[in-house]
């Protein structure tokens, strides 16, 4: 019986401490600001800047193809309000970089995974290029999609 009893105030022990891990505790009681996100620890390791809407026809095919993306950037934690001003001071350099770039693609270069993670990245080079020709110290550390439609 005492072993029975000894298993059970283990298990409770073990679920509030497994319970508590996930959970966390903040003495703070406040969260990350706004466009920010948590990583696993508890503090904040990036930021998010919206980039918005682009769509672009697709090359080459008989039929009409085009693809619309919304794109956010991931960006260093503090940097997302230096970013997201060299974005919209460059919007037009950025949207025609990326109209540029993604009108050169075929059907077959933007369909599946790899090649959605491939674009990604290859979106993320492209970016961080202006970025360094327009002065700024921070990198884009990745490009999302919000949205991503082929028609």
């Amino acid at each position: 019986m005492i072993v029975g009893l000894g298993v059970v105030l283990v298990a409770v022990a073990l679920g509030l401490a497994a319970a508590y891990a996930l959970t966390g505790s903040s003495a703070s009681g406040g969260g990350p600001s706004p466009g920010s996100a948590e990583r696993a620890g508890g503090g904040v390791d990036y930021d998010y800047v919206p980039f918005g809407s682009t769509v672009v026809n697709l090359s080459g095919g008989r039929l009409t193809r085009y693809l619309q993306v919304n794109i956010t950037l991931k960006v260093p934690e503090g940097a997302g309000g230096a970013v997201g001003q060299c974005v919209e001071g460059e919007k037009a350099t950025f949207k025609n970089w990326l109209i540029t770039y993604l009108s050169d693609k075929r059907l077959d270069e933007v369909e599946g995974a790899a090649a959605i993670r491939r674009l990604q990245r290859e979106i993320q080079d492209g970016f961080n290029v202006i970025l360094a020709d327009s002065g700024a110290a921070d990198k884009v550390e990745a490009v999302l999609f919000e949205e991503f439609n082929v028609q």
